[in-house]
């Protein structure tokens, strides 16, 4: 983890071929609570490149079912 506040987290990883990081801000009161998921990816060779061009359709996919499973955690 890099950072974290009640309202934003921060982690992430750096590795050879790319550098990673997940931000998760969180705005408003428990009753209208909204959470954001971002992610940051900075590739830093052809390997990067490569693996980011391939498992980015995948990644959409994911994340939107991990932010599914929060949202039904939460209810």
């Amino acid at each position: 983890m890099l950072s974290e506040t009640p309202e934003r987290l921060i982690a992430g990883f750096n590795d050879s071929h790319l550098d990673f990081r997940i931000v998760v801000d969180v705005a408003g009161d428990a009753a209208s609570r909204e959470v954001t998921l971002t992610t940051l990816v900075k590739t830093n060779n052809l390997l990067g490149r490569t693996y980011l061009m391939l498992i980015t359709p995948f990644h959409k996919l994911v994340a939107r079912g991990m932010m599914g499973r929060i949202v039904e955690r939460a209810q």
